[in-house]
């Protein structure tokens, strides 16, 4: 085969990720492209992706658990009624936003 033919084969090795077609020619995307990309397209969504956790219930209901797993592990804390509390303010000093 010659050079040319090479270069418009499939991939057959792990270090090309996917082909797209720009102008009738195939570009090679390599995994650095490939991460690229992903990385910008979610970089893209993600204070979108913040406001929807932090919008939704579940959200809450599993940082709670959290919370109350790490008091209860971490914090000396006797009463039940305290470590809920001491859960709660923890919830309250973070929130969820986009990096």
């Amino acid at each position: 085969m010659t050079p040319d033919e090479l270069a418009h084969e499939p991939p057959t090795g792990g270090f090309f990720m996917s082909y797209y077609i720009h102008t009738k020619q195939r570009t090679p995307m390599t995994l650095n492209r490939y991460d690229t990309s992903i990385r910008l397209l979610a970089s893209g969504f993600s204070e979108e992706f913040a406001e929807y956790c932090a919008g939704d219930e579940r959200m809450h209901e599993v940082m709670m658990e959290l919370a109350s797993r790490f008091v209860t592990e971490n914090i000396p804390v006797v009463s039940e009624d305290a470590q809920t509390d001491v859960a709660c303010e923890l919830l309250m000093g973070i929130t969820v936003r986009s990096v």
